[in-house]
């Protein structure tokens, strides 16, 4: 009976444990928290309604508070600025597309600082350079693919393989 009691606690412990440090990916402190959790939703919900622009506020606010809270983030958090880029493209505003691209490459950058994958994320990072940025970005997206194809290889993305050539 004994035994089992301590057994029961030491379970207990561990559990308390693992919640704690699951908790932990949404910020170290009650507040971040319940912060993260907050902006986690709300661009979520955003980015569901294809609402792009309420979306963005959010999702930067999650990036910076609980950066490894999800993978999904990053990856819609591309399609958000993405949407944005070609939005900027379209209307022939270079400064803004410029600075849309900029915020996606960051995107890639946090993704792998947080999640690693950096061979693929590379690849995914160099294909999108290479087909928004401009002609001056060029030797910067094949210095990331190759940097990529010698991470990953034949495991890169197609897109990123084809790209990479």
């Amino acid at each position: 009976m004994k035994g089992k009691l301590i057994a029961v606690i030491v379970l207990g412990f561990l559990s308390t444990s693992l919640f704690a440090q699951d908790e932990k990916k949404y910020g170290e402190t009650e507040e971040e928290q319940i912060e993260c959790k907050k902006n986690l939703s709300l661009y979520k919900e955003f980015y569901d309604q294809k609402a792009y622009k309420e979306a963005k506020s959010p999702l930067m606010k999650a990036i910076k508070i609980c950066p490894t809270s999800s993978k999904n983030m990053y990856i819609r958090g591309v399609n958000i600025y993405e949407h944005f880029v070609e939005k900027a493209d379209k209307e022939g505003n270079a400064e803004m597309k410029a600075a849309y691209l900029d915020t996606l490459m960051m995107i890639y950058d946090k993704r792998i600082e947080a999640f690693g994958q950096r061979g693929y994320v590379l690849g995914r990072k160099g294909t999108d350079l290479l087909r928004h940025g401009s002609k001056e970005d060029y030797q910067e997206a094949y210095d990331i693919l190759t940097e990529a194809y010698e991470l990953s290889g034949d495991k890169m993305p197609p897109g990123a393989l084809a790209a990479s050539y």
